[in-house]
């Protein structure tokens, strides 16, 4: 008797425990808040080889988590093979529909993803699924531009959340994940536009700029100018309209374009400056060894 009531105290003893830590990640939305970053409570599991979505849920409730983030911006750590990500929401508002927001690229989001899934586990309901069919509804495709997905967490009770990520390439793989209402991210395009705006307008500037200089002095080294921002231009437009891969949007092409970037970088930086021929080999090693690193981390 004394063994049955001790084994019925520990058990009361470990579930209290357990429930108190995963209240201790659990997040919360109140009405105070319109969007709430995310990250630290979010744990990322790395099964490359799992593609059973109940396996992993059935390892999160059997407390095998998975690491938990600690920052709000992170990267995938097995970013080519997928990554599981799990989270809990208790929604203390009155509305169902909400934004899953990844981040913007002055954010820290540099990511590219081949497959995507967000499944609420708490309404049997998929978001997204590009692992079982490529085909994006009209609706999702324009929140997917804005590197979101629009999902629903039930009013008044805790829905687990079960993200799978697979990204392009090993090097654009770290998110800034924020869940925001439906008015909120609306105001949130509005912002991001504009700032976009000036970026766009700003490199164009100075590729007019230097195309004007070049033709002015008849000086056609200016132009090396103007390639390496049309190359920037290019770069930026791929990251912060790219979310999922595409014909014209990969990891593989944004290398290439940084590569050609950086050769442009170094023969401005070689011809404007005059750095003598005894010290270019120096300065093609750099680049050699700048640009075997990208590969390397591609």
């Amino acid at each position: 008797m004394c063994v049955f009531c001790t084994s019925m105290v520990f058990y009361a003893s470990t579930s209290y425990a357990q429930d108190n830590f995963r209240q201790s990640f659990r997040i919360d939305l109140t009405d105070i808040e319109d969007a709430k970053k995310i990250g630290k409570n979010i744990f990322v599991s790395n099964q490359a080889n799992e593609t059973s979505l109940e396996r992993i849920v059935l390892r999160h409730k059997n407390n095998f988590l998975g690491e938990r983030q600690t920052q709000n911006i992170f990267s995938l750590p097995d970013s080519r093979n997928g990554n599981w990500l799990i989270f809990t929401v208790m929604n203390n508002t009155k509305e169902r529909n909400w934004i899953l927001h990844f981040g913007e690229n002055y954010e820290g989001r540099y990511s590219i993803f081949k497959d995507i899934r967000v499944h609420n586990e708490t309404l049997n309901s998929d978001f997204i699924n590009t692992l079982d069919s490529n085909s994006i509804s009209y609706v999702t495709r324009g929140f997917i531009e804005h590197a979101a997905v629009p999902i629903v967490i039930q009013p008044g009770e805790t829905n687990l959340f079960v993200l799978y990520l697979k990204a392009d390439g090993a090097f654009l793989s770290s998110i800034s994940p924020t869940l925001m209402s439906e008015a909120y991210f609306l105001n949130h395009i509005k912002q991001k536009n504009l700032f976009s705006l000036l970026i766009y307008a700003s490199l164009t500037i100075l590729i007019g700029f230097f195309l004007a200089v070049a033709i002015i002095k008849q000086n056609y080294s200016y132009c090396s100018f103007s390639v390496m921002y049309f190359l920037y231009l290019v770069t930026f437009a791929a990251l912060d309209s790219g979310f999922l891969t595409s014909l014209f949007v990969t990891e593989g092409l944004i290398f290439a374009a940084l590569s050609v970037n950086l050769t442009a970088g170094v023969f401005v930086t070689t011809y404007f400056l005059g750095i003598k021929k005894e010290e270019e080999s120096q300065q093609y090693l750099a680049l050699l060894i700048t640009m075997g690193l990208l590969v390397l981390s591609a």
